[in-house]
């Protein structure tokens, strides 16, 4: 019974990325039609820069829980195990900076907003695919799970909430675009940490189970955007659009 509970979660870890993914080339093409970019902007970004965090986040999983698993490569790539939610996001982040200054800095505006919609559609996907609760609740903040007799928090529908929550506040702060990955790391760690402690027992979302990696992901994140903000950039790809004379950073 639990091998078959297990291979329907999987399944649903699976639906679940295809939908994600689905949504976000939905979304890229209704943000580049009402910012009125060319059609080339976007093309190939989500795809190879999808497989880029999640090759980096399998591997920083793998690495970090079951490095036996690389002994085996084709256990790398069943649907078995996880992929390090830290490491993928960073990873996008960085692959959205490179683009950038090949293509310009509108790519890393849904590339902010790619990074904190992607987690989003999937832990709002948790009621599908059965993991959605936390610790125990009283209503209204906490609902009834089938397998549990008392009100819990649905972790995965605040987690969700928070995250999407943070997409209009991201892409508008009077900052230059080159910060916004930075920036927008350090957003996702903030809420995950917070997230983390509605979560039951010793689960994380941050691999190896230190919850408190969130916070030291965000305050990394947030200090490299400080000290980037601080720099005068000449690189017109970096700097064009709305964007451009926004102040420093922590700085007038």
């Amino acid at each position: 019974m639990n091998d078959v509970l297990t291979q329907l979660q999987l399944r649903g870890q699976v639906v679940s990325a295809v939908v994600v993914i689905l949504v976000l080339i939905g979304s890229s093409h209704l943000w580049r039609r009402k910012r009125g970019h060319p059609a080339s902007l976007l093309k190939d970004f989500l795809l190879y820069g999808g497989g880029v965090a999640i090759l980096a986040g399998r591997f920083a999983w793998v690495a970090t829980t079951s490095p036996r698993v690389f002994l085996n490569p084709f256990d790398l790539i069943r649907v078995q195990s996880g992929i390090d939610l830290a490491t993928a996001s960073l990873a996008f982040a960085l692959f959205s900076l490179y683009r950038a200054r090949r293509q310009g800095s509108e790519i890393l505006e849904f590339g902010a907003i790619a990074v904190l919609l992607a987690p989003a559609l999937y832990a709002g996907l948790c009621l599908f695919r059965g993991d959605c609760y936390g610790r125990a609740a009283h209503p209204p903040w906490g609902m009834r799970f089938g397998e549990w007799t008392e009100p819990r928090l649905p972790i995965g529908l605040y987690e969700s909430i928070l995250l999407l929550a943070l997409i209009p506040i991201v892409i508008s702060l009077p900052v230059r675009r080159w910060l916004l990955p930075w920036l927008t790391l350090g957003a996702f760690g903030l809420a995950e940490f917070a997230i983390e402690f509605g979560r039951v027992g010793e689960l994380t979302r941050f691999t190896g189970g230190w919850r408190w990696g969130w916070l030291l992901f965000a305050a990394v994140a947030t200090a490299i955007a400080m000290l980037q903000g601080r720099r005068p950039w000449r690189h017109e790809s970096l700097v064009d659009g709305p964007n451009e004379h926004a102040p420093p950073l922590g700085g007038t």
